[in-house]
């Protein structure tokens, strides 16, 4: 999960980077988890689009679905902004 915490911090300073090494640690998962997580963030994101981001989608899914990662929501709201990008399968 250290990880995960260095992604949140890559996010602000170089976006293209973000992208390329949180596709690269995402592909590490197992298929199933993937999919499932590519499934949750495009529905989140589409969500949350439509709701806006004070609908409070962040605070309530990053500690299920982040567990451990200490910047959990904040990693969760780049994630689902960029989340057609980091799953383009979707």
């Amino acid at each position: 999960m250290q990880n995960f915490s260095k992604q949140s911090e890559d996010y602000a300073n170089d976006h293209e980077t973000w992208i390329a090494s949180t596709k690269e640690l995402l592909s590490t998962l197992p298929s199933s988890h993937y999919r499932l997580l590519g499934y949750l963030a495009i529905y989140l994101s589409r969500y949350e689009a439509r709701h806006g981001r004070s609908a409070g989608v962040c605070g309530v899914f990053a500690p299920v679905i982040l567990p451990h990662v200490p910047p959990a929501t904040t990693l969760l709201r780049d994630i689902l902004a960029e989340a057609l990008v980091l799953f383009p399968d979707w």
